[in-house]
């Protein structure tokens, strides 16, 4: 598979908790566009069938997003229609692809759509780096390195410029 940096985008979410019952709170995504980063994001309004229960403390305390700031977010089916929309036909990458892949759902679901497959940013990154020692360290050092802000714009930065400056070293 060769990669070209126009047919990826890279993906984050943050959710109520991490229980089976969670629900995502924000999602955003990061598309490479001429060499330069554009970075979409949005909070969600939660539907009315989204337990409340599965709101964590723990988890407000990690992303900063409280219960309240949701109160204003546009409508999870608007998100869902839009999130769908900038993913097109592109392959959908995630540092978290299990976790985010199943909050995907929980927001698409509410438009009767299915996610795409998500696949892991690791693997993305030693398949693009095609296995040159110096380009995957380029590209890991930076997504050990930069600091995870727990907002999905700056998440879906740090992975977009991790494989930017993988691929730049090929």
């Amino acid at each position: 598979m060769s990669f070209t940096t126009d047919h990826l985008v890279f993906i984050d979410f943050e959710a109520s908790g991490l229980d089976a019952n969670s629900w995502p709170v924000e999602v955003g995504l990061t598309i490479i566009a001429g060499g330069q980063l554009q970075t979409w994001s949005s909070l969600i309004k939660p539907e009315p069938d989204w337990p409340a229960r599965s709101w964590d403390a723990r988890a407000e305390q990690i992303h900063g997003i409280s219960r309240t700031d949701l109160d204003g977010a546009p409508a999870a089916a608007d998100v869902a229609r839009e999130l769908l929309a900038r993913i097109g036909q592109r392959s959908v990458v995630s540092d978290a692809p299990g976790f985010d892949w199943n909050w995907c759902f929980k927001l698409v679901d509410v438009i009767d759509a299915v996610p795409p497959r998500f696949q892991d940013v690791d693997r993305i990154v030693k398949m693009a780096c095609k296995g040159q020692m110096g380009a995957m360290l380029v590209a890991f050092s930076h997504l050990s390195d930069a600091p995870r802000e727990h907002r999905v714009g700056a998440d879906t930065e740090r992975m977009a410029t991790a494989f930017v400056k993988g691929m730049s070293m090929l």
